[in-house]
C-alpha cells in the first residue's frame, strides 16, 4: 500500500535539518527506494487478501470447534476422560437383639 500512497507526496524540512544545505528526502519516490519498497505491488495485494481470508477461516473453525466441543467429543470416543467407576454393593451389618 504504500508504493500507492508514497509516489507524490512532496516533503519539505526545517533549516536545523537540512544536510549540506539540502533535505535529505524530499519525495515519496525517495522514500520507496531507501526502503526499496518501490516493487509492482499487485502480488502483495493479492497475497494479503489470500492471508485475509485463510486467517479468517482458520478462526471460524477453530470458534466452530470449540462452540460444538468437537474435541471433547473426539476424546470421549476415543476413550479418554473420566473412567466409570464400578459400585461395589455395600454389605450391610445387622445387630440382633437378643
Amino acid at each position: 500500500m504504500a508504493v500507492y500512497t508514497m509516489r507524490s507526496v512532496e516533503f519539505t524540512c526545517e533549516d536545523w535539518q537540512r544536510i549540506n544545505g539540502q533535505c535529505p528526502i524530499t519525495t515519496g519516490q525517495q522514500v520507496l527506494d531507501l526502503y526499496k519498497l518501490n516493487v509492482k505491488p499487485e502480488g502483495y495485494i493479492m497475497a494479503l487478501g489470500i492471508c485475509a481470508i485463510a486467517y479468517r477461516f482458520l478462526a471460524y473453525v477453530v470458534l466452530k470447534v470449540v462452540k460444538e466441543r468437537w474435541v471433547g467429543r473426539v476424546w470421549k470416543k476415543l476413550g479418554g476422560g473420566k473412567k466409570e467407576s464400578v459400585v461395589q454393593p455395600s454389605t450391610q451389618t445387622s445387630e440382633s437383639t437378643v
